[in-house]
Formats: structure tokens, C-alpha cells, sequence
């Protein structure tokens, strides 16, 4: 009983002016909280200023609701009844429950916002992590790659270019487990299959390298880094004569230097060493054997 009349004593306690006053300061932090985030200012200080703001105005409001008066009518006899008219506990009540449904909706829209905010920088990240890596600022790279691994995790690109800087270091498994997810998130990440296939070449994995280079053929058949990096698979696995034509053909598609001189490179290399080639007619009795004159084609005659 005593608990009761001081838990009610306590309620009772704040008077019209002050709950006024409390409301005031309520409001006053929500509409700062809503300025620091209108500015683009630090967000957890603005999501703590509108978490106090909203708990002050909810419980000046359940007051309101909550408060009583005591009156005597008689000498043995004493009433309580609500100290505000019921229209103003009507309100008090109605606000208990919309500020609430407000507050987790403004929440709601500022978290995806912010979401939109952070996804809106992906391409700028991807963009300066190939910078730093072709820069080789490879640490710098990565961190850029592993931010927006952070945000976007279904981006293949971002876990491309982290496996090309993993690569680069020298960090063969990580490099290929990138491609993979890489692959995983989207399969037609075409560079993917390339760096996955170079990589698969240089440790020894011919046929997963080759698997790759097919698969790369059907969209990608005229690109001369993938006929050079194939030759050289080709080499490894001792198919010569099929890789001396895929130099041949990085040769028809391209004179950059960056494939035509490797091209060129191996084609004297490999060339050079073959055997002579068989006669194209054998001696009969220690004479030539005679060969037949072609037959000549029609259109030659054609004026």
C-alpha cells in the first residue's frame, strides 16, 4: 500500500507547467535531430537526440493519461478522479500510439536512405580500386575492394577485382576463390573466366584452364588476349601445332604489342624448331614423279 501511494505520489508530481516545459524540450530535440539530419551531419548523433526526444514527449503524453486528483466529499469519503479532461487524455492516448508508428517509419525511411547513400558509392569504389591496382597500390586496392564486398556482397565485379589483386600478389588461392564467387554471383562476368583460366594455366589446372577458354569462346571469339593466353595453355599441355594457330590468329585480329609481340615471340620459337617439312612428291627410280597439271577452274575464264 505504502509502494502504491508513492509510485502515485511520483506520478502526480510533475505539474501542468512542467509537463509543459518537458514537452517543449521533447519536441525541441526532435526537430534538431531532424536539422542534424537534413544537413547530412553524423547520423548516430541524430538517431540519439530523436530517441530522447521521442521518450520525453511519450511520457509527458502517458502522464497526461495517467495522472489523478484527489479530492474529499465527505469527512470519511475521498474521490479520484482524472486531473485532465478526458478530450486531453483522448489525445495524450491517440499520441501513445501514432508518434511510435511516426518514429518507426522515419526510421525505416532514413535507413534506406542511408542504404541508397552507400550503395550510390559502389562504382566510385570500383572505379579507384582498379585505379590503385593497375597503379599497383595493391593494399590500397584491396581495401577499396573490401569495402564494397562490405556493402554489396552480390556484386561479382568487386570480387573480380579483388581476385586480380590477389593475384597479383602472389596469392593464388584467394585469387581463385574470388573468381569463383565472382562467377557465382554473376556467370556472365566474362573477365572472370579469363583471369580464373590465366590462373588455372599458370598452376598447372590445363584442363580447367581450357574449360574456361571454350566457354569464353562462344562471346567472346575474337578477342586476342584469350587466343594468346590459350596458345600458351596449349604449349604447357604439348599441343603445339594448335597453339602455333592460335598465335596465328592473335596475329589476324591484332597488331598491338601487348599480344602481337608475344604472338610473334613464340611463333619464332616453335617455327624455327619444327622439322622440314616431307617432300611433296616422292622420287620414283631416282627421278621426281610426275605431277598432274590442276584442272583449271571455270572462273578463270570468266571475262
Amino acid at each position: 500500500m505504502i509502494v502504491a501511494q508513492i509510485f502515485q505520489r511520483i506520478l502526480n508530481g510533475p505539474s501542468p507547467i512542467g509537463l509543459a516545459i518537458a514537452a517543449a524540450v521533447g519536441v525541441a530535440l526532435l526537430l534538431v535531430a531532424g536539422w542534424i539530419l537534413a544537413a547530412g551531419r553524423p547520423r548516430p548523433l541524430c538517431g540519439a537526440l530523436a530517441a530522447v526526444g521521442l521518450a520525453i514527449v511519450l511520457a509527458v503524453l502517458a502522464l497526461i493519461d495517467a495522472q489523478t486528483v484527489q479530492f474529499r466529499v465527505g469527512e470519511s469519503v475521498t474521490v479520484t478522479r482524472p486531473k485532465y479532461a478526458e478530450g486531453k487524455r483522448s489525445l495524450a492516448r491517440a499520441g501513445l500510439i501514432v508518434l511510435p508508428c511516426v518514429a518507426v517509419l522515419v526510421t525505416l525511411a532514413v535507413w534506406a536512405d542511408s542504404k541508397r547513400r552507400i550503395r550510390a558509392r559502389i562504382p566510385g569504389q570500383l572505379k579507384e580500386g582498379r585505379k590503385r591496382f593497375l597503379n599497383k597500390e595493391y593494399e590500397a586496392a584491396l581495401a577499396e575492394y573490401n569495402r564494397t564486398i562490405q556493402i554489396a556482397p552480390y556484386r561479382g565485379d568487386a570480387y573480380y577485382g579483388r581476385g586480380c589483386v590477389y593475384h597479383a600478389l602472389g596469392q593464388t588461392a584467394l585469387a581463385r576463390a574470388d573468381f569463383d564467387h565472382a562467377l557465382r554471383c554473376d556467370p556472365r562476368l566474362f573477365p572472370a573466366y579469363l583471369e580464373r583460366a590465366k590462373l588455372s594455366t599458370e598452376t598447372g589446372d590445363l584442363d580447367g584452364a581450357l574449360a574456361d577458354f571454350g566457354q569464353l569462346l562462344v562471346n567472346r571469339g575474337n578477342d586476342p588476349e584469350l587466343y594468346l593466353n590459350r596458345g600458351i595453355c596449349l604449349l604447357k599441355k604439348g599441343q603445339v601445332s594448335d597453339a602455333l594457330a592460335d598465335f596465328h590468329r592473335v596475329l589476324k585480329l591484332t597488331n598491338h604489342s601487348d599480344y602481337a609481340d608475344p604472338a610473334k615471340n613464340y611463333l619464332r620459337q616453335y617455327e624455327a624448331a619444327a622439322p622440314p617439312a616431307e617432300p611433296a612428291a616422292a622420287e620414283v627410280n631416282g627421278a621426281p614423279a610426275t605431277t598432274a597439271m590442276p584442272e583449271p577452274k571455270t572462273e578463270d575464264y570468266v571475262l
